[in-house]
């Protein structure tokens, strides 16, 4: 005899009945206050679907904030893995969309979704071979820098949107030498810039990674300086100072950026002009500052003719 047809049988009916109910009013129970239904925000890392070869979709979000409901059992075991969220681009082309978020949850209920839909840019993916430049992107010393800066190491393929593409001036090698005073080995991943030297977004390149060996050198400046001479004594009569010239006015010079950072003119040794006569010259030394150099520091000053 079943268990249904010996639970059924006229004798005690009732208590039985009465017993079934309570038995399971009490799973209930025990079920609902061990694996209750309760809520869950996650983060949902959000899908591109029936999108095409051919083109790419710019500016999504990389996830969607989602509020779901079931038994806890389910989002514990779970958790997110069973939740997913996609933009359909059924029918789409190279354009600009606002399209809907959608969420599928298939052991539990949806309740909410941040944002709704995103907008978007769908555009032609295409690529081109350019140049790959090193180039020193942080330096703590600024009379340091490397042997090859600027110069061409190699060439890349960027792989991107049209409108992207169209922005990248060159592929740049970044070195930081702000911890390195000796020569070193580094391996770099490439950066597509613009022509104001701002990364462009979206470009994909191959290689991602270049080797390459750092030569650290000192920088040096060669700049022309103004020259102002330094008089003492007073001139003959009926003369005044702008009658007295001096040559060269300027002179080259050639040290580190830090030794030339405060440098805007250059000074001589006084000369006497008390004494000094048209068709004389009178010789003096420009004074060069600790670290400069000079080819020439000798200064003639003479009157006007």
């Amino acid at each position: 005899m079943s268990f249904f047809e010996d639970l059924f049988k006229k004798e005690n009916i009732i208590p039985r009945i009465i017993s079934l109910i309570a038995a399971c009013t009490l799973w209930v129970y025990i079920m609902m206050e061990q694996n209750p239904i309760v809520e869950r925000y996650y983060s949902i890392p959000l899908e591109k679907h029936n999108l095409a070869d051919s083109v790419e979709a710019y500016d999504m979000p990389s996830a969607v904030n989602v509020q779901v409901r079931a038994s806890r059992m389910v989002l514990d075991d779970k958790s997110k893995r069973d939740i997913r969220a996609y933009v359909d681009f059924s029918g789409t082309e190279v354009g600009s969309y606002k399209l809907p978020i959608h969420v599928e949850f298939k052991n539990g209920e949806v309740l909410s979704v941040n944002p709704k839909e995103v907008s978007v840019h769908v555009d032609a993916i295409q690529e081109q071979e350019v140049p790959v430049v090193i180039r020193v992107v942080d330096n703590s010393d600024e009379d340091l820098t490397i042997r090859n800066e600027g110069a061409e190491i190699g060439r890349a393929t960027i792989k991107g949107p049209s409108s992207g593409l169209e922005r990248v001036s060159e592929v740049i090698a970044p070195i930081d030498i702000s911890n390195h005073r000796e020569n070193f080995q580094t391996q770099c991943r490439l950066l597509a810039v613009d022509a104001n030297s701002v990364a462009v977004d979206d470009i994909i390149i191959a290689p991602e990674t270049v080797d390459t060996e750092v030569v650290i050198v000192r920088k040096l400046l060669t700049v022309d300086l103004p020259v102002e001479v330094s008089y003492v004594g007073d001139l003959p009569q009926g003369m005044e100072v702008a009658d007295i010239v001096h040559e060269p006015q300027s002179i080259t010079v050639t040290a580190s950026p830090s030794a030339l950072k405060n440098v805007k003119v250059l000074h001589t040794l006084p000369v006497d002009i008390s004494g000094i006569v048209k068709g004389e010259q009178v010789s003096t030394n420009v004074i060069l500052p600790n670290k400069v150099i000079a080819a020439n520091k000798v200064i003639q000053v003479h009157l006007k003719e």
